[in-house]
Order: structure tokens, then C-alpha cells, then sequence
């Protein structure tokens, strides 16, 4: 939920002295969720896989965790060639936001919450 505004605000850079402030405040904020995002995946991963799949899921958490890292690293390369010029920066986040709003209405059409809490109430 806070990729999109934090993509958003970095479309405002400017190359003045502002630009320090917003990556800082930009960073500070996108900074805090990501933090989070390991342990929460980590606790989802216990209370929705099956006890008897419990590796394979951890495994295959930690495989796509690297995948997107790697992905991440190419994205870089390509829109970053010789260094973080100002326009490929702009040219990777507007990239970054088309991917977090993907990934936002992606979340939004999951049902799979939904499934899960009625498991929960059961005690499955």
C-alpha cells in the first residue's frame, strides 16, 4: 500500500536540494513496511501451509524472495546503465509503479484471505 504513493512522490524529484529530503522522507517511509514484509510473509507461511508441507513452503518462499531480489538487480541494470541519472531514475519509477499498481489490484481480487479465516475459526 505504500509503494504507489512512495513511487508517486519520487516522480517529484527535482535536481535541486529538495530531492535529498523527499529520497530521505521517501525512503524513511517505504522503509518501515519493508521491514515488515519478512516477518509477516514468514507468519502467513505458518498459519495457511499444511504442517506436512511446512519445508517445501518455507522453500519456495525463500526461492520467489530471490527471484524478486534478482529481478529487482535487472531492473536496475536496465534503467540505471551508466549510473543514477535523472532521467532513468524517472524511467525506473514509473516502472516500479506500474508494478506496485499491479501488484495492489492483484491484492484486492485475492480471495484467499477470506478462505483462510473461516480455516482459522475452525481450527484447521
Amino acid at each position: 500500500m505504500c509503494r504507489l504513493p512512495s513511487c508517486a512522490a519520487l516522480l517529484a524529484a527535482r535536481a535541486d536540494g529538495t530531492a535529498v529530503l523527499l529520497l530521505g522522507a521517501v525512503g524513511a517511509v517505504a522503509g518501515i513496511p519493508r521491514g515488515l514484509i519478512g516477518p509477516g510473509t514468514r507468519t502467513a507461511l505458518h498459519h495457511q501451509a499444511d504442517p506436512a508441507a511446512m519445508a517445501s513452503a518455507a522453500g519456495l518462499l525463500r526461492t520467489f524472495t530471490c527471484l524478486g531480489a534478482l529481478a529487482a538487480s535487472a531492473a536496475n541494470a536496465a534503467f540505471l546503465p551508466r549510473g543514477a541519472a535523472r532521467d532513468g531514475l524517472h524511467h525506473l519509477t514509473l516502472f516500479m509503479l506500474g508494478g506496485a499498481t499491479l501488484l495492489f489490484l492483484l491484492a484486492l481480487t485475492d480471495r484467499s484471505p477470506e478462505r483462510m479465516s473461516g480455516r482459522a475459526v475452525q481450527g484447521h
